[in-house]
């Protein structure tokens, strides 16, 4: 569904496990989880060949910054 698209946000990440198959189909894959658990546990598991960016972001609290 998003193989070839330049920049993907993934809100709600958890443990980012399907995570990792969107990132080899896509340009930028950033996900976010209100959870700093789960963000530094996808943070300690990330492979260097797919990396991702990380947010700690409550959606109900806002959107997500720009950037």
């Amino acid at each position: 569904m998003f193989s070839g698209l330049e920049n993907v946000l993934e809100v709600g990440c958890a443990d980012a496990w399907g995570s990792r198959i969107v990132n080899q189909e896509v340009g930028n894959l950033t996900v976010t989880d209100f959870d700093p658990v789960f963000i530094q546990d996808v943070e300690n598991r990330m492979n260097s060949e797919w990396p991702m960016k990380t947010i700690i972001h409550d959606l109900l609290a806002g959107p997500v910054p720009a950037g």
